[in-house]
């Protein structure tokens, strides 16, 4: 069972209810879900409940996950290092050239280093805020807004 990774959602964990009413195992339900029978196991195992609650274990998923890093940026709360990026994203530089440079210029200093999964990340939010004001602004005015609006993430 070769697959990528991919959470848990919630219909899957409803299956996996609707499974263990109807009394199945969890290699059973590792089966029919296509899933790993360790993932099933440790689904069901990380229950603090005494019956295993789809709702709950979603809840649960989605706090954990909240906890984690995701949505906030190095770039976002590193001023210096988000006008670099900025700056070089205007001068047309792909995110891999960007992330070298960067070890380059940077090389013992990991605050102002990114990954070029990173860099992509601002520059589809440069992007996105570009592109809807754009319609409204002139291109000048509306990227030093969309400059901005980065900023005031950086600041959340």
């Amino acid at each position: 069972m070769s697959q990528k990774f991919k959470r848990m959602n919630l219909q899957e964990r409803v299956q996996i209810e609707k499974y263990l009413d109807k009394g199945l195992s969890a290699c059973s339900i590792a089966i029919l879900l296509n899933r790993y029978k360790s993932t099933i196991c440790r689904e069901i195992q990380n229950t603090h409940y005494k019956s295993y609650s789809a709702f709950h274990s979603h809840m649960r998923s989605a706090k954990i996950c909240s906890e984690k890093n995701y949505g906030r940026s190095k770039i976002l709360s590193n001023k210096i290092l988000l006008k670099y990026v900025l700056s070089k994203l205007r001068k047309k530089w792909s995110p891999e050239q960007i992330s070298l440079s960067l070890k380059k210029k940077y090389p013992n200093e990991k605050s102002m280093q990114a990954s070029h999964e990173t860099i992509y990340f601002i520059s589809t939010c440069t992007a996105k805020n570009h592109s809807r004001k754009n319609s409204l602004n002139s291109s000048a005015k509306s990227e030093k807004r969309a400059d901005q609006d980065i900023l005031k993430l950086s600041v959340m």
